[in-house]
């Protein structure tokens, strides 16, 4: 797999996870649920930026 296609998917893979975790604290009433998906909504969200930085599209 080339360098480029890898940090594609990668990115593509970042995002879905990110939104997941971002519809799972919509999806919750319990306040350390929503602040557990949040900080991973997060950590994701860095994840993302972090590979747009390294390859800008």
């Amino acid at each position: 797999m080339e360098l480029e296609v890898a940090l594609k998917s990668a990115l593509t893979f970042e995002k879905r996870i990110r939104d997941l975790y971002i519809e799972a604290v919509a999806g919750t009433d319990d306040s350390a649920g929503k602040k557990i998906f949040q900080d991973l909504a997060e950590d994701e969200q860095n994840h993302v930026a972090y590979l747009e930085r390294v390859h800008p599209y």
